[in-house]
This record gives structure tokens, C-alpha cells and sequence, in this order.
């Protein structure tokens, strides 16, 4: 009997033990990836969280669209080639 009571403290200690490998400790740190990388990405962080884009100087922007159009215009060899908008 004195056996049987060893063997049946000892089965339940080595699952406690074997139990608590299957605990989890890193949830604290669970999404901090995820979260880095919004971080990382954001333009302005100091800006308010809206659907507002980055601002752009329009003559600009329509430089870079002629440039977009007239590139199409020519045809496509396969090949990419660089944009160039010239900066003032």
C-alpha cells in the first residue's frame, strides 16, 4: 500500500512539473512585433490618426504624372526605367 501511495505522489508530482513547461510567460510581449512595426512605418506619428495624405506640391505632382503619361506614350520595351521629376 505504501508503494502504491509513493507511486501515486510521484506520477502526480512529475505532471505538475511536466505541467508547467506548458505555461505561457510571454503574452506581455505577444503583438510587440506587430506593434514595432506600425511604429516604423508610420509617416508622422505626431499626426492625428485620420485618412489625410501626405502633402504634395502640385506642380510637382503634375510633373511626375507627364512624365508617367508620356513614358506609356512610348511603349513598353520590358524594361523599367527611372522617373525623374525635377525638384525646384
Amino acid at each position: 500500500m505504501k508503494i502504491v501511495r509513493m507511486g501515486c505522489t510521484a506520477v502526480a508530482l512529475s505532471l505538475a512539473i511536466g505541467l508547467t513547461g506548458c505555461t505561457t510567460t510571454g503574452e506581455q510581449e505577444f503583438g510587440s512585433s506587430v506593434r514595432h512595426m506600425i511604429i516604423g512605418q508610420t509617416y508622422d506619428p505626431a499626426a492625428p490618426a485620420s485618412d489625410l495624405a501626405a502633402p504634395v506640391d502640385g506642380e510637382k505632382a503634375g510633373l511626375a504624372v507627364k512624365a508617367y503619361r508620356a513614358e506609356k506614350k512610348g511603349g513598353d520595351s520590358g524594361a523599367s526605367s527611372a522617373l525623374i521629376v525635377p525638384i525646384k
